[in-house]
């Protein structure tokens, strides 16, 4: 079976030479932004129809976005230019809410939506795909396997742009804050993954979320399940 590759060798939360601003809007997308990454990708209508109900009420809208699981069981998820989001399988394994996963798309949404993709990778440097079965990026956009740390600014950012993105989408907002905690138990174990590398869970982004959740006057909502089996089911 062939492995998507991982692009990031450090652990997950999901910073670069800068992307003119056309990159986001190649003629002829999806194609010509991103080729797969992988056979081992495929859409999966929950997180599809999670990710576009997000994207209607975003800047770029729900035709920019692309959703796709990818099989490997690290915990990771990334955004790339053209509105593409990968969600690892092993993310999706530690999420209990449809409100959590919410979350965790609405936050690299607003990455992509603030552009913070082009301070994150080293865009330059080509990756080393052979005997991976990976399809290069087009245009030359081949991501570093180094994926640097968001800065404070650029998480802080991604935090209040995707709250508000998932509340006004109709989401409970606890799903941000379910989100956090469970990535910031994960740190505090000791646990490696990709994501809180480079998206650190820190207990200053929770009160944050709980501050602006507050000053937001959001009532008090329920969230909901998550059929974790059915989205980690082997498609036949």
């Amino acid at each position: 079976m062939k492995r998507l590759i991982t692009l990031f060798s450090l652990l997950l939360i999901v910073s670069c030479a800068h992307l003119p601003a056309e990159v986001d809007k190649v003629p002829g997308k999806p194609e010509s932004v991103v080729t797969e990454l992988s056979a081992n990708t495929r859409e999966d209508p929950t997180l599809n129809r999670i990710g576009k109900r997000l994207a209607r009420y975003s800047k770029n809208g729900e035709g920019f976005y692309h959703f796709k699981l990818a099989s490997p069981s690290e915990i990771n998820a990334f955004t790339l230019p053209g509105g593409y989001i990968y969600v690892f399988t092993g993310i999706i394994r530690i999420l209990d809410t449809e409100d959590e996963l919410a979350a965790l798309l609405a936050h690299e949404i607003a990455h992509n939506e603030q552009r913070h993709y082009a301070e994150q990778y080293d865009w330059k440097m080509p990756l080393n795909v052979v005997g991976a079965g990976v399809s290069a990026l087009t245009l030359g956009i081949v991501p570093n396997p180094i994926q640097r740390a968001l800065s404070r600014q650029d998480e802080a950012e991604a935090d209040r742009v995707g709250l508000e993105l998932m509340v006004k989408a109709g989401f409970c907002a606890k799903g941000m804050q379910g989100l956090l905690k469970k990535l910031h138990n994960i740190t505090s174990l000791g646990t490696p993954n990709k994501y809180v590398l480079t998206h650190p869970p820190t207990e200053e982004r929770i009160k944050n979320i709980d501050k602006m959740i507050t000053e937001m006057k959001i009532g008090d909502c329920e969230e909901t399940p998550l059929d974790r089996i059915e989205m980690l089911r082997i498609p036949p």
